[in-house]
């Protein structure tokens, strides 16, 4: 999310944009979901509605249970993207003079 808030664009009402280009910029890891896997993660994303913590939060656990990310580095990633979020989401509700 924080490679999605920093190479992204925003506009009016706080919308983040993503064009392919960008998309296709974004570091990502792949991995293939086993079937408990996959339900895990839909139940998750079911239950968060509009919020992005719970999804990221599976994330997170599963990044720190492969090792991917030490723990202490994704706390860090995590910080960074709520500042740049709470940036965005700031500038969004500025009115017009």
């Amino acid at each position: 999310m924080l490679f999605a808030e920093t190479n992204g664009r925003f506009y009016g009402g706080g919308v983040l944009e993503l064009s392919p280009n960008e998309l296709k910029g974004l570091p990502l890891i792949y991995h293939e979901p086993t079937d408990a896997e996959f339900e895990a993660f839909l139940e998750v994303h079911r239950s968060a509605g509009n919020d992005p913590e719970p999804v990221l939060d599976f994330g997170d656990e599963w990044l720190r249970k492969k090792a991917v990310v030490k723990e202490d580095e994704i706390a860090d990633i995590r910080r960074a993207w709520l500042s740049v979020r709470t940036h965005r989401l700031r500038h969004s509700n500025r009115k017009s003079i």
